[in-house]
Order: C-alpha cells, then structure tokens, then sequence
C-alpha cells in the first residue's frame, strides 16, 4: 500500500516529492510471526494487535526452522524496498534456485508474490486482511494535518539529506531506522506524532 506526498505549498520545496510506503508482504511476515507466536525476545510488539483467526503453526514447524524462514522472507522483501545504490545481500538457497529453475515469467511472478508458499497452510487470510484494514490509515485528514506537513521543516531536511521514501509498519512506541540511504522506517506511532516524526526525520540525518 502506497501514498504519494506530492504537495504544493509556499513552504514545501518545488520538486521534493516524499514516498510513504506499508509494504503488503512485510505486514504479512508481521502477522504471521505473531500469529504463529514465535516472535524473538526484544522483537516490537505490534499496534494495532491482531486476531490470528484460525491461524495455527502446521505440526513439525519448530520456533527455529520457522523463525529462521522468517528472517530470509524479511531480508528479501526489505531489500526490495532499498535504492538501486544499496549493495545486494548475497542470493539465498531459495533465491539461488529460482534463478536457476524458473522461466523469466515465472521468475517475475515469483519475485512480486506474497511470502505466502511456507506460511499459507497456518494463516486465515481473513483475519490478516481485518488485521490490515486496522493498520490502514482512514482518509479525509486536511492536508495541512497530514504527517508530513506537521513535521515540514524534519522532512525537508531530510530529504535534503537523500530520504526519498519512508516505510510505515505498526509498531508499537517510537521506532526509526534508515534502511538505506534513500529509505526511512518508522512506526506508525512514530510517524502519528508530529513531534517523535520530527525527532525521527532529524534523526535520519546522521544515518
């Protein structure tokens, strides 16, 4: 799920354009972690919690094996939100072996899915999308209301600095984190706070 901040204004710098991003399989890879209850000690907790559903882990799936999956499918999708200028994490086994055994269509197909092929038999795809709809945003906020606005002067600099895009997950309390030079992680509290947004943003600078 995408908005694009493109706003015009007196105080909003002719072609800074800001991306707010809430990747679709890293709330999936969320959900799931939660659901199955395997999160790590010191792992976020999650706001809004979820209701797993009928989401269960399948029999024969240890905290290790799944949790060890888990960390692939992340680094896999976090990598496709990174700049062009990020270096590649080396393939994994999986990866490795989709280019190797899949056609050009079916390697596209499989790039651009949800992490879904391991953890589909345990999740209620319903109770995720509930889960999401609780995540998403409502509209109708004024446009002088909105995130970005109220922490105008934060955002300028750092754009200035290179943040092209922030990537928003529901996390609970104030999380940030530059994932690459052009990328920003906030949580969605953070990012609600025009204050912690701008300590976020400023923060962002010296990453």
């Amino acid at each position: 799920m995408t908005d694009e901040q493109e706003l015009s204004g007196a105080a909003w710098p002719s072609g800074m354009s800001i991306r707010v991003d809430r990747p679709q399989a890293l709330l999936y890879l969320l959900f799931v972690r939660e659901a199955w209850g395997f999160a790590p000690l010191g792992a976020p907790a999650l706001d809004p919690p979820l209701d797993p559903g009928d989401s269960r882990r399948p029999p024969g799936i240890t905290d290790d094996a799944a949790l060890a999956r888990w960390a692939a499918d992340w680094d896999r999708a976090t990598e496709a939100l990174l700049s062009e200028h990020h270096a590649p994490r080396t393939p994994d086994a999986e990866t490795l072996a989709a280019l190797r055994d899949l056609s050009d269509s079916e390697l596209v197909a499989w790039a651009e899915k949800r992490p879904t092929a391991f953890w589909a038999r345990g999740v209620d795809d319903d109770a995720f999308h509930a889960w999401v709809r609780l995540c998403t945003p409502r509209g109708g906020v004024p446009l002088e209301r909105t995130p970005e606005r109220m922490s105008l002067p934060a955002l300028v600099a750092a754009w200035q600095s290179g943040i092209r895009k922030v990537v928003e997950l529901p996390f609970d309390g104030y999380c940030v984190e530059r994932l690459s030079p052009s990328t920003l992680l906030v949580s969605a509290f953070t990012r609600s706070v025009p204050d912690l947004y701008s300590r976020a943003l400023n923060e962002a600078l010296g990453g």
